[in-house]
């Protein structure tokens, strides 16, 4: 497995669905691709799913009046899942948080001009053209679970769907962005063995309608390893 261009300290192979990989040390800052080679000469790519320390890519108003008190939208990789220990100053001063945590993965999606982010029970939509929110897309019915940190975002080569992660109810959904409310199917993908908290935390689809799903696994003394 590779972080980037760089390849993993270690990796052991858990079953025939899971690694554990140890994450190398890393000169520069920002989100990597995550890439796995099989003997089998098969490749699974997962594009941005792994970010050295945090990272800024849009900010959305990016101007607003000199009296303070609007909202913006600040979008990016590694920020963390406890708002607490996250501080945000704007031209030296403290800004406060409306949404703390609120969002945590991001889709830019360029022939809608949208970008898709996660929200802990739904996934939130931001037209570009326009510049404002528009209906936000929630999982199929009976399928609303929180959507915790760690959910994450993909979308089909051909944008026909949208794949997001659900790691507090161990399933993956498949949404139509362009269809009725609450569309889509829900597939359970399962936990990581021995791990008090685990489920999906990235997605990978490719053009064959094949969907690679990451298994991460939380709350051991195993710091610093991931499931993939």
């Amino acid at each position: 497995m590779r972080f980037g261009s760089q390849k993993a300290i270690s990796a052991t192979t858990i079953s025939a669905t899971q690694l554990q990989v140890t994450s190398p040390a890393s000169a520069a800052t920002g989100p990597v691709n995550l890439t796995t080679y099989f003997s089998n000469n098969w490749i699974a790519l997962a594009p941005f799913a792994f970010s050295f320390s945090p990272s800024i890519v849009k900010i959305l108003p990016n101007a607003v009046k000199n009296s303070g008190g609007d909202t913006i939208e600040i979008y990016g990789y590694g920020f963390g899942s406890d708002p607490s220990k996250v501080t945000v100053m704007i031209g030296g001063q403290a800004a406060t948080f409306a949404n703390p945590g609120l969002h945590k993965f991001v889709l830019f999606d360029s022939s809608r001009r949208q970008i898709f982010l996660t929200a802990t029970d739904h996934v939130d939509v931001y037209d570009l053209s326009a510049q404002v929110f528009r209906n936000p897309i929630e999982p199929p019915p009976m399928s609303l679970h929180r959507m915790p940190p760690s959910g994450v975002l993909r979308s089909h080569p051909d944008r026909s769907q949208l794949i997001v992660a659900n790691f507090g109810a161990q399933s993956v959904y498949l949404i139509n962005p362009d269809g009725v409310a609450n569309n889509g199917a829900k597939a359970p993908v399962g936990g990581v063995a021995g791990y008090l908290n685990s489920g999906p935390a990235m997605v990978a689809a490719t053009s064959a309608d094949t969907v690679f799903v990451g298994l991460s696994g939380e709350g051991t003394s195993t710091g610093g390893a991931m499931d993939a």
